[in-house]
């Protein structure tokens, strides 16, 4: 009798897909890049060309930095860039930009040309 066939073997499993950053990866990856003041701080002045780069318009930016900076303080923590770029990523998806609705865990990071 003729030998049995081999059997086939199984196709090598697909390479994972890679995982999408999370916002706070984004987030702490973007902070550390960008120049702060004394205290750790990054000013307006300083996250403007960041913010642009969002493609949003400058009242838009304006609103979510005044929810954000709500102490008026005119510079950002490392979380409140955070929550910034949240709700950056929250406009540009079509939605109203609104912390009392952002849920930082499941907010991808937004797009900045």
């Amino acid at each position: 009798p003729a030998p049995a066939p081999a059997p086939a073997s199984a196709p090598a499993p697909a390479p994972a897909a890679p995982a999408q950053e999370t916002l706070a990866v984004f987030a702490e990856k973007m902070y550390a890049t960008l120049p702060l003041d004394g205290d750790g701080m990054l000013e307006g002045k300083d996250a403007r060309g960041v913010l642009m780069r969002s493609g949003l318009d400058v009242q838009t930016l304006g609103t979510i930095w005044a929810e954000v900076d709500h102490e008026r303080r005119g510079k950002l923590d490392r979380e409140q860039f955070a929550l910034i770029l949240g709700l950056i990523s929250v406009a540009q998806g079509g939605q109203e930009p609104s912390l009392a609705s952002l849920d930082l865990a499941h907010t991808a990071p937004p797009t900045l040309a």
